[in-house]
């Protein structure tokens, strides 16, 4: 399809004849364009990219640097229906062809343009003035000469003796490119498409990488580079790449803007476009960070939760799109509360506009309605007070508040703005500076809603616009209203985290209402579904069971000799442990230590160094069947942390089936819940061997090799037949995974924000804390301790050998003594007589298997992991 330039032209000079005073308008009308060059680094000779002026494209559909347009028009006469269009394109210059590819010839170029005449630039002089010549009393048009704002025409072809003017030209332009035509329409939508594909490219990367689909081949990274796609998203740097890519890949020559991409607080900066940062990381603490990116405390960088704002879109054949999405990172794809009100808030707020824009609404009533949606969102929300706030009263309504113009701090930015050739673009017809259309028949309500507003004008049919409303949190915005009456600032405090959500989409006023041209998803829902599933069901394949490397985490070396501590006799320590347990509540925390009496090996020795350096955890698919593995230490732990002491119920209800597992339930990585007896029978029915396999271990007695996290082992078998019964939940989705486990945490798995925010809250609600077990080498543990300090809690902590929180002492008081003989007197110590008397709790004293681990065994061999 040939660029229409004559319609273009002559919605042009129509314009231009109602702008030109009437004495004027029946005059013959010559414009003038000159088309950009390719620019050049200042004072060098590296080249620029290069982009054609938009008007000067509009009225030709050239993109030959050095180009210029003649367009000769006079109302009235047949040149109104058949205006002369004359192009004038460079020759070729003998060094074009060697450093970089030459312009066409005129028989190259005649088929692409739509030209009553296609000449070289030398014979723009003598076609000027054959035109002066024949309608000397001719207006000539020029763009404006003397502005870096557009291309410079040579001072050779002005001179004529025409009646020369820059003051039309211009703005007969912008209102004529406010209403597309058909073809503009159509690039604009081409646009768009690639756009939204880019966009859902970056969220889809996003998710593969949250469900460890991103595989990386021996070498990449160090004895190779990494591989499209092997690339993790990790930076605002990578986003944009690939977002760039996916538009160039599907031939998009250029961004029509700079990107921006902008992660956590930085969302709250409208044009942010350095792209430069890492996604913000954690736990960091001041002074973590070295500058190769990790942690100085030697711990894994774990994504906080946090927004990746997009915005960003690429041009077809010069025409724009402009999107923005508002996506969640960390937190495994899912927006954090606080950010998911939010952006649910703005999505109201794009809906609400969208169902009201239609041809003859003015513009400015979807600015405001988007502030009145705000408003009535962040009083539901507690950011504004509402009459019925305690202290509050009429002067908090809804009413009151838009009229204080608050609401403009955290929506600053108009709701939209024209689009075409260029992003924000025809500004003067968009926004005229002589407006008589603005409050006609609405309220606007505060001045500060329309301050960046480019967009000011009613709606017409073949108008494209953005809407893209968005909420922020931005410090220099909030400063002047810290002390407004409006706001509950306490509740605004939790909020401003989330730093900014935009939601931005590419609209086409029709006849009756619109047409949305972006088609990228926008739904909570939708956006975290991309982000876990990110894959079309044929696409998903259950990845094989190969290993996966995690960090370990370390002890520091300066604690593996720590300071002596004072030595307790066994009863003295039953009796501190017992007047620390007695009164209020206590906080347990615990970790792979209490194992150690049962024959399970630890993780660590007595001197601290980790136990198997081989370790290499897999995820792992089969599941056999095997008695449960009670502890004595488990047991002992269950009593006394059980509330045993005052209802008994409770600890005889937990422990009526001892020979089985605590954790009963088995979730898929998409995490639909399933009882764990109920997913056995899959196991069995699917895999008749291995379950006769394991009743013949059964039945012999025999015991296999079981490790810490109660993993076993079984020499010599092989995997490959074991059939993983698909999820029954997905399998309804459409789509099919396989991958199952205990409904827990796992080493090396991420912890949830809703189990950690659980985890602090134990410790708030607790008196004390006591700690068994554990180096606490994970900071996720260690945090935890030093959130119980922070707050003044006792802590008393039971375990062999130096741990992280040697270092805190005084803060804490440390027993080196094992944990099983222990606890089983301090349980006894605790409930008197009870221990003889109460059957239940004579048996669980009882209970447990008691089998140390064999002096001197270091557990060197690989083994696997859930």
């Amino acid at each position: 399809m040939v660029h229409p330039a004559r319609v273009h032209a002559l919605k042009t000079f129509e314009k231009l004849i109602e702008l030109l005073p009437e004495t004027e308008q029946a005059k013959p009308q010559i414009a003038l364009l000159a088309g950009a060059v390719t620019p050049y680094r200042d004072d060098t000779d590296r080249e620029m990219p290069f982009r054609e002026e938009s008007n000067f494209y509009y009225l030709s559909g050239c993109h030959i640097p050095g180009s210029y347009l003649l367009l000769v028009y006079q109302h009235g006469t047949s040149l109104s229906s058949t205006l002369a269009i004359e192009l004038f394109i460079p020759e070729a210059e003998p060094a074009d062809l060697m450093w970089s590819v030459p312009p066409p010839s005129l028989d190259e170029a005649s088929n692409s343009y739509e030209t009553t005449r296609l000449a070289y630039v030398s014979t723009l002089t003598d076609a000027i003035l054959t035109y002066q010549k024949a309608y000397p009393d001719a207006i000539f048009h020029t763009l404006p000469k003397e502005s870096p704002l557009f291309p410079e025409i040579k001072g050779d072809f002005l001179q004529t003796q025409l009646s020369r003017t820059d003051a039309y030209l211009l703005p007969a332009l912008h209102r004529a490119r406010l209403i597309k035509t058909d073809y503009e329409i159509t690039q604009i939508r081409k646009a768009n498409e690639i756009s939204s594909r880019a966009h859902e490219v970056v969220m889809r990367t996003l998710g593969r990488a949250v469900r460890s689909l991103i595989k990386r081949e021996p070498g990449a990274a160090t004895e190779r580079p990494l591989l499209p796609g092997e690339w993790l998203i990790e930076k605002e740097a990578e986003a944009e790449a690939i977002f760039v890519a996916s538009c160039r890949r599907e031939g998009s020559e250029h961004q029509a803007y700079l990107p921006i991409v902008a992660a956590s607080t930085r969302a709250a900066t409208l044009h942010y476009c350095c792209n430069d940062k890492e996604f913000a990381w954690g736990p960091v603490h001041p002074h973590d960070h070295q500058n190769n990116g990790t942690l100085v405390n030697g711990q894994a960088k774990d994504i906080l939760p946090q927004v990746l704002l997009i915005d960003a879109g690429c041009e077809w054949k010069c025409y724009a799109s402009d999107i923005t999405r508002t996506m969640p990172v960390g937190n495994g794809g899912k927006f954090t509360p606080e950010a998911r009100a939010i952006y649910e808030l703005v999505l109201e707020m794009q809906k609400a506009s969208l169902e009201i824009i239609k041809p003859g609404l003015h513009w400015d009533a979807v600015q405001l309605l988007c502030h009145s949606v705000l408003v009535r969102g962040f009083q539901k929300l507690g950011i504004f007070l509402s009459p019925d706030s305690p202290n509050s009263g009429s002067w908090n309504s809804e009413e009151a508040i838009l009229a204080s113009g608050v609401s403009a701090a955290f929506f600053p930015h108009g709701v939209g703005h024209s689009l075409g050739l260029d992003v924000h673009d025809v500004p003067s017809a968009s926004k005229p500076g002589v407006n008589n259309t603005i409050g006609k028949g609405i309220d606007l309500g505060a001045p500060e809603f329309y301050t960046y507003l480019r967009l000011r004008v009613p709606l017409e049919e073949n108008m494209v616009v953005t809407v893209e409303p968005g909420i922020y949190f931005h410090p220099h915005l909030l400063a002047p209203v810290r002390s407004s009456r409006y706001i509950d600032h306490a509740v605004l405090a939790r909020y401003e985290a989330v730093g900014g959500v935009r939601i931005e989409d590419v609209v086409l006023i029709t006849a009756d209402g619109h047409e949305n041209l972006t088609t990228v998803g926008k739904e909570t829902s939708w956006l975290e579904r991309s982000g876990r599933l990110a894959l079309a069901l044929t696409d998903i394949q259950p990845p094989s069971p190969k290993p996966m490397r995690v960090s370990v985490p370390t002890i520091p070396k300066a604690l593996f000799t720590p300071a002596s501590l004072p030595t307790l006799s066994h009863s003295a320590a039953v009796e501190r442990i017992s007047e620390f347990l007695a009164p209020g509540n206590v906080t347990l925390l615990s970790g792979a230590g209490v194992s150690v009496d049962s024959g399970i090996r630890a993780y660590r020795g007595k001197d601290g160094r980790y136990m198997n350096p081989n370790y290499k955890p897999i995820f792992t698919y089969c599941d056999t069947k095997r008695r449960w593995i009670a502890q004595q230490s488990h047991f002992l732990i269950l009593v006394a942390f059980l509330d045993f002491f005052t209802n008994v119920g409770v600890a005889r209800d937990i422990t009526s089936d001892a020979g089985k597992s605590l954790t009963k339930k088995v979730s898929c990585k998409h995490g639909h819940v399933v009882d764990r007896d109920l997913f056995q029978e899959w196991l069995a029915d699917a895999n008749p061997r291995w379950a006769q396999f394991v009743e013949d271990l059964e039945r012999s007695g025999q015991e296999l090799r079981t490790n810490p996290d109660g993993d076993v082992e079984i020499p010599g078998a092989s995997y490959e037949d074991f059939i993983v019964p698909n999820c029954p939940a997905c399998v309804q989705e459409s789509r099919r995974m396989n991958m199952h486990k205990p409904h827990l945490i796992f080493f090396g798995e991420s912890i949830s924000k809703e189990v950690k925010d659980e985890s602090f809250r134990a410790i708030e609600k607790a008196d004390r804390l006591f700690i068994v077990g554990t180096t606490l080498a994970t900071f996720s543990a260690f945090r935890l301790l030093k959130h119980a300090i922070t707050l003044g809690k006792p802590v008393l902590m039971l375990n062999l050998g130096p741990t992280r929180a040697d270092t805190l002492t005084p803060a804490i008081e440390k027993i080196e003594l094992p944990t099983g003989d222990i606890l089983r007197d301090v349980v006894r110590a605790l409930s008197g007589t009870r221990a003889v008397e109460d059957p239940i709790l004579a048996r669980l004293l009882s209970s447990g298997i008691v089998k140390p681990p064999p002096e001197g065994d270091d557990d060197r061999a690989p083994r696997a992991a859930g």
